[in-house]
C-alpha cells in the first residue's frame, strides 16, 4: 500500500467515525438515552445501537398480549426461557446449572446497566428497578456459576470476577460472555448491547 493509499484509508476511516459519532448523538438525543464518551468500558455506538432494540422491543407484543417494553422483562424473560431452572433432580446437572446462573446473572447485569443509563433526572421511588437487589442478584449468581465450574482455586478466581474486589474493567462480562457461549447460549439473546454474529453459539432469539 503506498503512502497515498494509506492517508486515504485514514482519512475514511476518521471521516466514518465522526459519522458514527453524530449518530450516535442523534440517537441519544431522539430516544433520551446517555450513551457515553468512548472508554475501555464504554462503546457509544454500541451503547445507541442497544437503545435503537430497545424501541424496536418495545413495540413487540407476546403472544398472551404482554407489553415487552420493558427492559427488566426482556432480559429475565430471555434468560429463562435459554437456561431455566433444572426441572428435576435427575435433570439438575453442574452444566443446566452453570447456565442458568450464568444467564441470570447476565440477565440482572443488563437491566441493571440499562436502569442507570436511562434514569431520569429527580426519578421518583418507586420508578425504576431496584439497583441494590439487580447488583447483589448479578453478583450472587456469577458467585454459583463460577463455583460449579471451579472448587479448588474458587475463593481467588471470584475475587477476580467481583466489582467490589479485582473486576475493575468489567472482566466479569467477559467471562459470563464466554461461559455462556462455551455452554451454547448466545449472548445477544439476553443482552442487546451484544451482536449475535460476535460469538460461535448460533442465536436462538425470538421474533414477534
Amino acid at each position: 500500500m503506498t503512502d497515498v493509499e494509506t492517508m486515504q484509508l485514514i482519512d475514511e476511516r476518521d471521516t466514518a467515525s465522526e459519522a458514527a459519532d453524530e449518530l450516535a448523538k442523534a440517537i441519544a438525543e431522539y430516544f433520551d438515552v446517555e450513551v457515553g464518551e468512548h472508554s475501555n468500558l464504554n462503546d457509544p455506538w454500541l451503547t445507541a445501537l442497544a437503545g435503537i432494540r430497545r424501541a424496536i422491543a418495545a413495540k413487540r407484543v407476546d403472544a398472551v398480549g404482554h407489553s415487552m417494553s420493558d427492559t427488566n422483562h426482556l432480559a429475565f424473560t430471555a434468560a429463562e426461557r435459554l437456561a431455566p431452572v433444572p426441572a428435576t433432580r435427575e435433570q439438575a446437572a453442574t452444566d443446566s446449572w452453570v447456565r442458568h446462573y450464568a444467564a441470570l446473572a447476565l440477565a440482572a447485569g443488563a437491566v441493571f446497566d440499562d436502569a442507570v443509563r436511562t434514569i431520569p433526572a429527580g426519578a421518583a421511588p418507586g420508578s425504576r428497578p431496584d439497583l441494590g437487589y439487580l447488583a447483589t442478584l448479578a453478583n450472587a449468581a456469577i458467585a454459583a456459576a463460577y463455583a460449579f465450574q471451579h472448587v479448588e482455586d474458587y475463593a481467588p478466581g471470584l475475587w477476580d470476577l467481583t466489582p467490589e474486589a479485582g473486576a475493575l474493567n468489567g472482566e466479569w462480562v467477559d467471562w459470563l460472555t464466554d461461559t455462556l457461549d462455551r455452554y451454547g447460549i448466545n449472548p445477544a439473546d439476553i443482552d442487546p448491547r451484544f451482536v449475535a454474529t460476535d460469538f460461535r453459539s448460533p442465536s436462538q432469539a425470538v421474533t414477534r
